[in-house]
């Protein structure tokens, strides 16, 4: 006698997850590229002793000015130096 069984198999179906899988990873990609950008841009050049701070030209445009102002008292225009002379008398 033969065994006829007749089983119904049902293939319960997920939905497709290879779009969320996608963006998940591309953040991470992203997140990672972040990172790796931030450190060359801040973190390693304080090593190397160019300034670091994330310098775009690396340091070689320096837009500082320095002035350096000398008070002491002595409203002096005629080039002697402190003795209060205007040189009028």
């Amino acid at each position: 006698m033969a065994d006829n069984r007749n089983e119904n198999v049902h293939r319960k179906e997920e939905p497709d997850r290879t779009g969320s899988t996608f963006i998940k990873y591309f953040f991470i990609a992203v997140i990672t590229i972040a990172i790796l950008w931030f450190l060359a841009s801040y973190i390693l050049p304080m090593f190397t002793g160019d300034g670091g701070g994330g310098d775009v030209n690396n340091g070689t445009d320096n837009n500082d000015s320095n002035l350096e102002i000398d008070i002491d008292g002595d409203l002096n225009m005629d080039g002697n130096e402190g003795n209060g002379d205007d040189g009028n008398g």
